[in-house]
């Protein structure tokens, strides 16, 4: 990753958004004997309204915050991803090896409650659910872009070398056009991304009225 610098505010011209998908695999027993249960990434997609990046592993989700932030490197201002409960992809997203958060970099309401993250001067992952306060089914609804309900077999053991059919697949790029519709729609609320609050509660009655 690159240096940590400091850009203040977000680019408006393009913003991107994020998702994973994991599955629980048992890994081993403990010293009772109960089962060792971890959590492994089968996908990460990646969306900034015109190209469309789905990856299958932590290794190669590393290397494209590598490749946005190289193409963002020249920029003046950050670019914003939006992830919608960043608290979850956070578990996986603070592992030193993908990058050494500094305290500075991480705003949060508390330890498993975070709004926001940086790397570096190049991305800054903000929390949809918390703008929204919406499962993103209910934000699909309420902008009219469905969520992919139900296309994601959920008793089905899904791994980085699973052969995906159409309907997994599918499912994952959903959820990101959700984000995008949405996204756009507080754009023409608030004119610029840095002006987007962070959570529901930090947004006039008026606007919340203006993005249906």
């Amino acid at each position: 990753m690159k240096a940590k610098e400091k850009r203040t505010h977000l680019r408006n011209d393009i913003f991107y958004t994020f998702d994973i998908e994991t599955t629980t695999l048992i890994t081993g027993t403990d010293e009772d004997g109960s089962p060792i249960r971890e959590a492994i990434i089968w996908s990460g997609q990646f969306y900034d309204g015109k190209t469309y990046t789905q990856v299958r592993s932590l290794k190669e989700i590393i290397r494209q915050f590598e490749i946005i932030s190289d193409e963002n490197k020249d920029q003046a201002y950050k670019v914003a991803c939006f992830v919608h409960n960043l608290s979850y992809e956070w578990q996986f997203m603070s592992d030193p090896s993908i990058y050494d958060f500094d305290t500075e970099e991480i705003f949060a309401l508390d330890e498993r409650s975070i709004l926001k993250c940086r790397i570096g001067s190049a991305i800054e992952f903000r929390c949809s659910y918390r703008l929204t306060n919406l499962s993103l089914a209910k934000w699909g609804e309420q902008i009219g872009v469905d969520k992919a309900v139900g296309e994601l077999d959920y008793h089905a053991l899904y791994t980085p070398w699973s052969d995906l059919g159409e309907k997994p697949m599918h499912y994952c790029e959903q959820d990101l056009r959700v984000m995008i519709a949405g996204i756009r729609n507080y754009k023409k609320v608030y004119k610029h991304i840095k002006d987007i609050p962070f959570t529901q509660t930090g947004m006039p009655r008026r606007d919340i009225k203006n993005l249906g």
